[in-house]
């Protein structure tokens, strides 16, 4: 039995939440969370789930809560990451194309025989690998 129920939230460590929340929000199509805090506080919050689902994505400028106590030396501790958005197979070609007319490098398909899914990958400004997964049927 799972002790949890999914993912709740990412957060990515970005370097100009501004320039990051217009990526997410323009290229990418993320719809933005209504009732979360902005830009202006270093934040910004987009929804990935369902509608009504409390699965989002953060993008925060700044030091991290809790940076104080990591483990790692003071200095850089947040470093790029690989994360998947799940796309519904009816919308990946749609996405794919306005991706590709909007002059983002996207690598695949790769296909994950093991999961019978299909992914095409990406970086956002931050160097972060973004996947597009999208399950078969």
């Amino acid at each position: 039995m799972a002790i949890t129920a999914g993912i709740s939230k990412v957060v990515l460590n970005v370097a100009n939440v501004f320039e990051s929340a217009r990526f997410y929000s323009e290229v990418m199509g993320l719809e933005r969370d209504p009732e979360a805090p902005d830009e202006r506080w270093g934040w910004a919050w987009f929804c990935t789930g369902e509608p009504g689902s409390e699965q989002r994505l953060g993008l925060h400028q700044g030091r991290m809560a809790y940076e104080d106590y990591s483990p790692t030396p003071a200095g850089p501790r947040h470093r790029t990451v690989h994360f998947a958005l799940h796309i519904p197979h009816k919308n990946l070609d749609e996405l794919v194309e306005r991706l590709r007319s909007k002059g983002i490098d996207l690598h695949g398909p790769a296909s994950h025989d093991w999961v019978r899914a299909v992914s095409y990958y990406l970086f956002d400004l931050d160097g972060n690998l973004i996947e597009l997964f999208s399950p078969l049927g």
